[in-house]
């Protein structure tokens, strides 16, 4: 705790924001290609929605670390954070699988944003000696909700409906609710 309470401001609200996200992503990681499958995918066009969605985070990963530097790390996350929040509310009104597309390659590029320019946070406001201490920290505490999170997303998806595409949905909802308040500890903190 010591360790924490001298950092930056910045370094402790990117755990905070790193703890929620993880935790969001958590609850429907394993669930995905099950919805998607129960919407009607097929095998192929599960591996379609899949390489869309890599294809996605691949291309906005170049670009990254020259918008940061040129626009601010607060910035790339406050446009990262509401589009991932868009993404799974996206899958939460999905009828069927054509639209998981667009869900999945919002949501992979917009993690991809925020995973690329988390480590920057560490670099900028970390002291030289300290850094690989306070970035495994920060992975660590952060790695801790998606321990958490399935045991979370199985109680609910037992609750409405089971491995269905109708027990899965709250999930995503729960998820969009996550990544909205990993946002505003950004925008107001």
């Amino acid at each position: 705790m010591a360790f924490i309470r001298r950092q930056k401001r910045p370094f402790k609200v990117n755990i905070v924001r790193n703890i929620l996200q993880n935790f969001s992503l958590g609850l429907t990681y394993q669930y995905q290609s099950v919805y998607i499958s129960e919407l009607g995918a097929s095998a192929m066009e599960l591996g379609y929605v899949n390489s869309a969605g890599g294809l996605a985070s691949t291309l906005v990963t170049l670009p990254v670390g020259w918008l940061a530097d040129s626009y601010g790390i607060r910035r790339i996350l406050l446009t990262a954070l509401p589009l991932m929040a868009v993404g799974y509310a996206v899958f939460g009104v999905a009828q069927g699988w054509e639209i998981t597309m667009a869900a999945l390659v919002l949501a992979s590029m917009s993690a991809a944003m925020a995973m690329t320019v988390c480590p920057m946070i560490c670099g900028n406001t970390l002291e030289s000696y300290e850094r690989a201490t306070g970035m495994q920290l920060c992975d660590t505490l952060a790695a801790l909700p998606r321990v958490v999170a399935p045991v979370v997303a199985a109680f609910i998806i037992s609750r409405f409906g089971g491995l269905s595409a109708e027990g899965i949905r709250p999930l995503y909802w729960l998820q969009t609710a996550g990544i909205a308040a990993a946002a505003a500890v950004i925008y107001f903190w």
